[in-house]
């Protein structure tokens, strides 16, 4: 399997990922599986899932579209 820099995808496909996997979890599955299946590690989800909680998921802008309001 080839490692991909995250770092590197567009945000709307990163942003995709995060929400993904906080909908994963919200059905119930386990970080551990959450974490293979998004190949990133386990801490990522769980932050995640913490700006999920604390309601900064809904604040995650697409870098694109905050540079065309500008």
């Amino acid at each position: 399997m080839d490692i991909i820099d995250e770092r590197k995808l567009p945000a709307s496909a990163q942003e995709e990922k995060r929400r993904t996997a906080v909908k994963f979890w919200k059905k119930s599955e386990f970080i551990a599986e959450i974490s293979r299946t998004q190949d990133v590690s386990s801490r990522a989800v769980q932050n995640w899932i913490k700006s999920y909680k604390t309601g900064a998921l809904k604040h995650w802008p697409i870098k694109s579209a905050a540079i065309l309001k500008v």
